[in-house]
């Protein structure tokens, strides 16, 4: 998902996790759109 640049660090951390702190992350809605104006698809990642 950060490959295909979907998503983005906050620059926040949650500390409530019950190990060590994890970052957090928000959705990049303005991917998609750009996707659908272009009308191309995004990549399928490989496990």
């Amino acid at each position: 998902m950060e490959q295909q640049e979907l998503v983005e660090e906050t620059g926040e951390s949650a500390f409530d996790t019950g190990g060590r702190p994890a970052k957090l992350y928000r959705f990049r809605h303005h991917v998609l759109d750009e996707t659908e104006v272009a009308r191309t698809k995004l990549p399928l990642a490989r496990a």
